[in-house]
């Protein structure tokens, strides 16, 4: 017997601010300045209403889970999982509340929202992090540490992508996560912000490869005009073979994957 759950509504819409535990991304804009200074500011507008509607603002995705009844037993769920955002200028900030089943389908919409946006020829970069925070669109009111967390690691990388602030590596998380939405990688940063970084990151190429017939690697030297900027789609280029090198490494032992963080645990069903 399945149970309806809709643990989102009396989260997601506060009526007076309020601290909360959430997971949250940031998204930065790359070559945005260059972008507006070539563009009308309407086309941009245009861009982001397109990013926001078919990512962000469709329909909630409908998952199945299993709810924790308290004694031990878990009871099938089928529960919507229904994003928050905001953006200002070049900045995309997007966030949940920190709940079971709600990790994957949040990562799931990170993944969405970069890969849309780099078939509109939008490249973002961006970091997501968990912790307490107050998250009120309404007020426009957003204080909390795993934002300077995220914020402080999206401006640090050197490449095209979103990587995990060490917050975003707490386990209970990670164990909600499909395998193929993550992989280790050694994330490029600038020199002296390695501490900001954890091992992991969003296997956005995959799903890419899974959902797009789309070249990545021509879309990504199409829009490789700036010498400023070169490194960061050459970095991305770099990921995109890894993660295709990489593609099955969680049906891998141990012995076989050369992984140090991410390990596929064995059980025993006897």
């Amino acid at each position: 017997m399945n149970a309806k759950s809709d643990h989102s509504e009396p989260f997601l819409e506060e009526k007076k601010p309020k601290k909360m535990p959430v997971m949250m991304a940031i998204f930065d804009v790359l070559g945005f300045s260059q972008r507006m200074t070539e563009q009308k500011i309407d086309v941009m507008f245009s861009l982001y209403q397109t990013m926001i509607a078919d990512v962000i603002e469709k329909e909630p995705m409908r998952c199945i889970g299993a709810h924790d009844m308290g004694d031990g037993t878990k009871c099938p769920s089928l529960f919507s999982a229904d994003i928050r955002y905001s953006y200002f200028s070049d900045t995309i900030l997007v966030w949940m509340p920190l709940e079971k089943m709600f990790a994957g389908p949040f990562i799931q919409r990170c993944t969405d929202l970069l890969c849309e946006a780099l078939m509109l020829e939008v490249p973002l970069r961006g970091a997501i992090s968990l912790g307490e925070a107050v998250m009120h669109k309404k007020t426009g009111m957003y204080l909390g540490e795993p934002i300077i967390e995220a914020h402080n690691l999206e401006a640090a990388q050197d490449w095209l992508g979103v990587a995990f602030a060490p917050s975003g590596t707490w386990s209970p998380f990670i164990a909600e996560l499909n395998p193929t939405q993550i992989i280790e990688y050694d994330v490029p940063v600038k020199q002296g912000k390695e501490s900001l970084k954890s091992p992991l990151a969003l296997d956005w190429p995959r799903q890419w490869r899974d959902t797009r017939s789309d070249s990545l690697y021509e879309i990504l030297q199409k829009l490789n005009t700036s010498p400023k900027h070169s490194k960061y789609y050459e970095n991305a280029i770099a990921f995109g073979h890894f993660s295709e090198q990489h593609h099955d490494w969680h049906k891998k032992t141990d012995e076989e994957n050369a992984f140090k963080f991410l390990r596929m645990v064995k059980q025993n069903n006897q």
